[in-house]
């Protein structure tokens, strides 16, 4: 199932984004900035992008708390710094889209063409597996119960991300987790905890 979510802008070096509830943001106050984001069994700082609300699985979402600027200065400096740039972003906050998953020192695919105004936008994450890279995309369940349809939007989303492979993910109502796509992909996969993926918005179209 997929709920309404802010991102979340981690400090450290090569993190990726985290995801946390609205109804959650909502019930800190409006002037929280600063944030810890639940990671496993730590709590990790962040900073809170209230910007645009996205649409994500309910599986992503983490739990969250209100932060200060004396519990995290790095947050603190970083977000004085995004007062006066709007495409700023943390320390290595798009410095590798295969953080969280298997090493590569191959580049990761390239970003996907935008068209302004009819872009549509899509959760999806770039990753290196056994020497292969590839795209992840979130998508309705109701896409995969069609193999033509999910055969046809690979091929449409395939140029977007550079040509490199696309697999489609979508999730249950239990939050199993559902692949569609090249079965050597999806076996590669397997076993990956999505949350540990780099999942990222791209504009597309």
């Amino acid at each position: 199932m997929s709920a309404f979510a802010f991102r979340c802008h981690p400090c450290s070096e090569g993190a990726p984004d985290w995801f946390v509830s609205q109804l959650d943001v909502e019930r800190l106050g409006p002037d929280v900035r600063i944030v810890r984001v639940r990671v496993g069994r730590d709590w990790q700082c962040a900073v809170l992008d209230r910007q645009q609300t996205v649409v994500v699985e309910d599986q992503l979402l983490r739990s969250v708390i209100a932060s200060d600027e004396a519990d995290c200065p790095e947050c603190a400096e970083w977000l004085a710094a995004a007062s006066s740039s709007t495409t700023a972003s943390p320390a290595g906050y798009e410095a590798s889209a295969n953080a969280g998953t298997e090493p590569s020192d191959s580049q990761p695919p390239a970003e996907p063409r935008q068209s302004g105004r009819d872009a549509a936008k899509l959760l999806a994450a770039a990753v290196s597996l056994q020497g292969q890279q590839f795209v992840v995309v979130a998508c309705p369940m109701t896409l995969l119960e069609s193999s033509g349809e999910a055969d046809m939007a690979i091929e449409d989303l395939r140029p977007c991300f550079g040509g490199v492979p696309v697999v489609l993910m979508a999730q249950r109502e239990d939050g199993s987790v559902r692949y569609y796509g090249d079965s050597q992909l999806v076996d590669r996969l397997a076993g990956i905890p999505i949350d540990r993926m780099p999942w990222k918005e791209y504009a597309v179209g």
